[in-house]
């Protein structure tokens, strides 16, 4: 049977080593020990996923989204929940 995909993933990575991958800044609260495993949309993202934001049209995801980790702007880090954010790209 064919495998599911092109290319082998990795099991999982760290805030911190996503964090460093992209240049991104965590916030003082961002739990930079957490493991990432997948990626997934705001609306779908669960605590082992990677989600970003960059549109308004997303923006009131945000206080529902159960991500463990979140990419986004600094204009939208008052409208996130407790979860781990790092800004990234223009404001």
């Amino acid at each position: 049977m064919a495998k599911r995909g092109f290319f082998e993933r990795p099991s999982s990575l760290t805030v911190a080593q996503i964090v460093s991958l992209t240049g991104a800044e965590p916030r003082d609260d961002t739990q930079l020990a957490r493991l990432i495993r997948d990626v997934a949309p705001l609306e779908l993202a669960g605590p082992n996923d990677l989600t970003f934001i960059e549109s308004n049209k997303y923006a009131d995801t945000l206080a529902t989204t159960r991500a463990g980790a979140c990419l986004m702007p600094g204009r939208f880090e008052s409208r996130a929940r407790a979860l781990s954010r790092f800004r990234c790209g223009a404001q």
